[in-house]
């Protein structure tokens, strides 16, 4: 998992920790993987969520500032202030060892990792979160939507990308060329569920209604779900049903306790498919 964990900045004024990198190893390790996160954090940053977990191993280039975001829902849309930003994560300093993983998901939160990256791991599979790439922020640390313009050059060498609705803050016909050139792009969009588009074709994937607290992190526990079952062998539509009941357990709270077990993912994924067959 690469990428800045982050400190997020709550509407009650608490920070939690955050970032694709940060969701994606607590998800893994509680599929039942060993995982690895390279980031950027200060030295003082309490990581223990992810340190203290024995299947994960963090190496964090100690930077002078964290990476913060403070971000405010309203009418389910999400306002994003970048407030400060750890340092950019450069392969040089990646152990040798792990460019041999098997799996790899790049998860840039704020321009810190280049899509380049792909090509230091040729023997994985290898997915993004492209939220990263898609922003900018102005000079008072305000995030903005931008096009990605290098999407013709990388997204071709990626295994898969996700991108959400939020991410594209409603500029929807950015999807048609990300689409074109991606062998399989997901577009997540909350309690609608996601899209998933593959050789030209395009699949519904249904959501499961939760009562939601707080939808942080929950794409980066999709994505996340999703490149797990791929890779034990799930069809992608149902890789995505399992992402997407992944994702829908994780709104119930807040941070890393909201992260789901496997156990609970596959109950739910169970009473579904119980419903299905009653009805």
């Amino acid at each position: 998992m690469m990428g800045h964990i982050t400190r997020d900045l709550m509407s009650d004024g608490q920070y939690l920790l955050g970032g694709t990198a940060f969701y994606a190893a607590l998800t893994a390790a509680r599929m039942g993987c060993q995982v690895a996160v390279y980031t950027s954090t200060h030295p003082a940053l309490d990581l223990s969520p992810l340190s203290h977990d024995p299947s994960i191993q963090v190496l964090s280039l100690p930077a002078a500032q964290d990476t913060v975001f403070c971000n405010r829902y309203r009418g389910g849309q999400r306002q994003q202030f970048l407030l400060s930003r750890a340092r950019p994560l450069r392969p040089q300093k990646l152990p040798p060892a792990w460019s041999g993983v098997p799996l790899v998901l790049l998860g840039p939160v704020a321009q810190e990792l280049s899509p380049a990256w792909v090509e230091h791991f040729p023997q994985a599979v290898v997915g993004a979160c492209l939220q990263g790439w898609l922003r900018r922020w102005d000079t008072a640390g305000k995030v903005r939507a931008c096009p990605w313009t290098d999407a013709p050059h990388w997204l071709p060498r990626l295994d898969c990308a996700f991108v959400s609705d939020q991410d594209l803050a409603a500029n929807l016909d950015w999807i048609p060329s990300y689409r074109a050139h991606s062998p399989l792009l997901i577009l997540t969009a909350g309690a609608a569920g996601a899209i998933l588009y593959q050789g030209g074709e395009s699949r519904a994937v249904a959501p499961f209604p939760r009562q939601e607290v707080d939808p942080t992190g929950a794409g980066d526990i999709f994505a996340t779900a999703f490149l797990l079952r791929r890779t034990e062998g799930a069809a992608p539509l149902a890789a995505a049903r399992f992402a997407a009941a992944a994702a829908a357990l994780s709104v119930r709270g807040r941070g890393a306790a909201a992260v789901p077990q496997r156990q609970e993912v596959e109950r739910l994924l169970q009473e579904d498919s119980d419903v299905v067959t009653a009805a």
